[in-house]
């Protein structure tokens, strides 16, 4: 389920768990990075604008979000190390 589907169901704002706010965050996050399209907190933030999310996270507290959920400078989640003879790489 995305961003737009979550929001959509109701036409009224209407308040929404931190859980469900979060998702939303991430939803719009991966969508934007897909497309190409600017996928930082102010354009994330004004998306969730658009769907009529309430309450509405401020700018540091999508950074946040997107911080733990390793989703920041161009990234969609947490690497994966690969080992070879015993190195990192």
């Amino acid at each position: 389920m995305n961003a737009k589907q979550i929001w959509k169901a109701e036409r009224v704002p209407s308040i929404r768990s931190s859980e469900e706010i979060e998702a939303c965050i991430v939803s719009v996050r991966l969508a934007e990075y897909n497309h190409g399209r600017q996928c930082g907190a102010a354009a994330i933030r004004r998306q969730l604008s658009e769907y009529g999310v309430r309450p509405m996270p401020s700018t540091s507290k999508i950074n946040r979000i997107l911080a733990v959920k390793a989703m920041t400078n161009g990234r969609i989640g947490e690497y994966q190390r690969t080992y070879y003879e015993g190195r990192v790489k």
